[in-house]
């Protein structure tokens, strides 16, 4: 028991450590990207400091208006394309973390090109210290819709056929080989 107790204490301070380390690693992220803001709102959706503040332009295309989402990898922004106002989502991440999704979902949803059920495709690329996809922008978010209905739920007729639909879109990535991990 001794023995147990010991391999897990030290266990318990290499976490720690690497708490630490990733703090500071975080803290000085946050403090590089502070200085390359020159005066954007530093605001997302979690209080972090944006990885592309509104009235970005990537790469000379899309200018960046808000953000919709984010994830353990990157965030979600809502941007125009200069020349013909239309709408896009693009997802970014920073470039030179050392796990980058971005990557496999950029050559994922290539390969899914032509699914009913997936976005387009439209570009991607890099951008000083930022990996970025820019796809065709979809609807609202379900649960913004969810929570907006009568009693903030859907109806059961509405969640059936969202069910139907959810069905159908992941037997039709199965069937051009893509397994969907986070469902």
């Amino acid at each position: 028991v001794l023995v147990l107790c010991t391999k897990t204490h030290k266990k318990q301070e290499r976490k720690q450590k690497t708490k630490k380390d990733n703090s500071s690693k975080t803290e000085r992220t946050h403090t590089e990207r502070d200085k390359q803001m020159n005066g954007h709102e530093l605001d997302t959706l979690d209080g972090r400091v944006p990885l592309c503040p509104e009235g970005t332009v990537i790469k000379g295309r899309w200018r960046v208006a808000y953000q919709i989402g984010m994830g353990a990898f990157g965030e979600i922004y809502v941007a125009r394309n200069v020349s013909t106002q239309e709408r896009v989502a693009i997802k970014v991440e920073v470039a030179d973390e050392k796990k980058q999704a971005l990557r496999a979902e950029v050559a994922i949803l290539r390969r899914l090109q032509g699914c009913p059920y997936v976005c387009q495709f439209i570009s991607c690329g890099r951008q000083n210290n930022i990996n970025f996809l820019v796809m065709e922008l979809l609807g609202e978010n379900l649960s913004d819709l969810r929570k907006r209905q009568p009693r903030g739920a859907f109806s059961m007729a509405t969640v059936c056929r969202l069910g139907c639909e959810m069905v159908e879109a992941l037997r039709a990535v199965h069937e051009l080989g893509v397994l969907h991990r986070d469902v």
